[in-house]
């Protein structure tokens, strides 16, 4: 396995290719096509982020990506893995990979945010408030919501927006002490 920075690899159109795929099976609701995934991939490359994929034998596995959004934290957005290697750590490897990264830039905190915009928690498709954070301490999982393998990988829940996204549909805020 070897971890490549995206700037340094953006001319290798096996890559590119295989990435843009990734995103668009994984994120048809926010990734509409290729042109809406290498639009991501673009943005990704500005000096201000770090942008790694993660590949072996010529296949990529993942991407994660994510920007310097405050003096001490660091915005972790987005993370992905190819449905074939989903399941088997990689997932766990990226973030570990980042994590360093973001660290010898001299951060302490990695947070993210992680949407429910599908109803895959008890906490989604109703009014949270006035109480939020109520709602945040009793979250369950009810439909493999990936807050779960954030907490998994070190996160905690830290913040909940509730309506980010309409309606019932919650961002789930996280965060992580490196």
């Amino acid at each position: 396995m070897k971890f490549y920075n995206l700037k340094d690899i953006f001319e290798n159109k096996n890559f590119i290719n295989q990435l843009l795929k990734i995103l668009t099976e994984n994120f048809p609701e926010w990734i509409k096509n290729e042109n809406d995934a290498m639009t991501e991939l673009e943005k990704s490359l500005s000096d201000e982020k770090i942008s790694i994929i993660l590949e072996d034998k010529n296949t990529v596995i993942g991407w994660i990506s994510g920007i310097n959004s405050y003096s001490g934290a660091f915005e972790l957005h987005p993370i992905v893995i190819s449905k074939k290697f989903q399941g088997k750590g990689y997932g766990k490897i990226l973030i570990s990979y980042f994590e360093k990264k973001v660290k010898e830039l001299g951060y302490c905190t990695i947070y993210l945010g992680c949407d429910d915009e599908d109803y895959r928690t008890n906490i989604s498709g109703k009014e949270i408030f006035p109480d939020p954070i109520d709602y945040l301490i009793n979250i369950k999982n009810i439909n493999n919501h990936p807050y779960e393998f954030y907490i998994k990988c070190g996160f905690s829940l830290c913040g909940i927006i509730p309506h980010a996204n309409g309606f019932g549909k919650p961002d789930i805020l996280m965060a992580k002490k490196i």
